[in-house]
């Protein structure tokens, strides 16, 4: 892959402090988000950086939508008509855990009736494969999708 043509910015944490503890991967994620600051070069052309929706010339590019003070909000494409968010997995993709359902890992949400997005059959399909604990009170291996933090 060819980087001659690439544009390199920057995502700096600042503010940070000496005695930070981030005790998990949604705290991290939620710290940078607070805290990062996305800088480009003043000749990038190609990305539409800032708080304001890109223009309806601008669909074809990535934006990297920052709030007032320049702090990183996301990075969005134009599809279906709107600007969405691109988030680290697929909206409906599946990802099966061994575990305790009742716990499920931060910004994911167990597949049962009501979770959109899924239809009913897939869910009544997906659940056939579920296995519970030994008194049937939670399931110990299960599904998940990413929903957002």
């Amino acid at each position: 892959m060819s980087l001659e043509n690439a544009i390199v910015g920057e995502i700096r944490l600042e503010g940070v402090n000496d005695d930070i503890c981030i005790e998990n991967i949604a705290d991290l994620i939620d710290y940078i988000n607070k805290n990062a600051k996305f800088y480009l070069p003043g000749n990038a052309t190609n990305p539409v950086v800032g708080p304001s929706q890109p223009t309806d010339a601008d669909r074809h590019k990535i934006w990297f939508r920052t709030d007032n003070s320049s702090n990183f909000k996301g990075i969005y494409v134009f599809s279906v008509g709107g600007w969405r968010k691109i988030y680290p997995v697929g909206e409906n993709q599946v990802f099966w855990i061994l575990g305790d359902s009742r716990e499920p890992p931060p910004g994911y949400k167990v597949i049962d009736e009501g979770i959109g997005g899924i239809t009913s059959g897939e869910v009544d399909r997906i659940k056939a494969l579920y296995q519970s604990d030994v008194n049937n009170e939670f399931f110990t291996y299960f599904a998940v999708v990413f929903r957002g933090f």
